[in-house]
């Protein structure tokens, strides 16, 4: 559920005395685009390459010395291989890889976090022009931003210190993966994660449609991480034994705002309500007045609409759209029954 780092854009200086018919040829041969140095990174993905060219390598490389960056949709790998080609012969003089650039989730004290990852890996804090200038194939940049990192990683969303720490990329990737809770704990000054538990019941038996949309929405809002999930029984009343799907969840939130959450999915649009999304925390059941800090100024079903009404506007498009083809399917199950 929670992405905590993710790579940045594959990125390469290209020298070139050609850099007319090299831009020509990489737009012909890879709808290659060409864009403003500022804005390249923006519109980059973790599976793209940015390619920056520069007349020679005789001089280090500055911002001022890259005359295009290019945006290539391809990974590295494929495009290295195309470059080798008869098609770019003689359009480029020389390729050097600039640093591999990894991307972290951060919490709270964004400073605190670059810091510690800083007296770990050691390295130079800096701007992120800064950090690629002086870098080279064997260093690495690490970025952070509080930003969701599923839905690509802006330069305006990233924290503007960056550390640059020289090491094996792979090496350094996989320290980070392996601390990576740390690091983020550190930003609130290690405060405990929560594990919770989620019951899904649906009198209709549609348990598929409630789970995807539940896993839709804690996926899109980056809310925790699901532990584990199986079938359970529940008794909502003595003698009454029902069947509900059982999800461990692990999250930084407060209990309260889960709550608040699913409070606002357990509610359709047209304020019928489809579905149960219980939440126990230590063995206890948090109702919903708690979703609302016991300080309801309606009945359940409009309270429902307000947290239903703030989620979606935390939702991205693409989560929204998932989430109304989910509930025409909910529907149906009505109607069928």
């Amino acid at each position: 559920m929670v992405s905590l780092m993710r790579d940045g854009p594959r990125m390469l200086f290209v020298a070139t005395r050609r850099r007319e018919a090299l831009i020509e040829a990489l737009e012909l041969g890879f709808d290659a685009q060409v864009m403003d140095i500022e804005l390249v990174f923006d519109r980059a993905d973790e599976f793209n390459t940015l390619l920056y060219l520069v007349p020679s390598f005789d001089r280090p490389i500055h911002k001022t010395s890259i005359t295009d960056a290019v945006l290539v949709r391809r990974d590295v790998a494929s495009l290295l291989c195309a470059l080798l080609g008869e098609a770019y012969r003689g359009l480029f003089d020389a390729v050097k890889p600039a640093p591999h650039t990894i991307i972290m989730r951060a919490i709270g004290d964004m400073d605190k976090m670059i810091r510690t990852i800083q007296a770990d890996f050691g390295g130079r804090l800096g701007g992120y022009e800064a950090s690629l200038e002086g870098g080279s194939e064997g260093s690495v940049v690490i970025g952070l931003t509080d930003k969701p990192l599923n839905r690509g990683a802006r330069l305006s969303d990233l924290h503007p210190t960056f550390l640059r720490a020289d090491g094996d990329y792979a090496a350094v990737k996989r320290a980070l993966k392996m601390h990576a809770f740390g690091y983020v704990n550190s930003g609130i000054d290690h405060k405990s994660w929560h594990e919770l538990e989620i019951r899904i019941f649906d009198s209709y038996g549609a348990f598929e449609p409630h789970y995807e949309r539940l896993v839709t929405v804690l996926d899109s809002l980056e809310l925790g991480l699901v532990l584990g999930e199986a079938w359970t029984t529940d008794y909502p009343r003595i003698l009454l034994a029902v069947e509900v799907y059982s999800l461990r969840f692990f999250t930084f939130k407060e209990p309260k705002h889960i709550k608040r959450v699913l409070l606002g999915l357990e509610y359709l649009a047209d304020g019928a309500r489809v579905v149960d999304y219980d939440l126990f925390y230590k063995n206890k059941k948090l109702y919903w007045i708690e979703g609302v800090d016991g300080k309801a100024k309606g009945e359940r079903k409009d309270e429902a609409a307000k947290a239903r009404a703030e989620l979606y506007e935390r939702l991205d498009d693409g989560a929204k759209a998932e989430l109304e083809i989910l509930e025409r399917e909910i529907m149906r199950t009505r109607k069928r029954a």
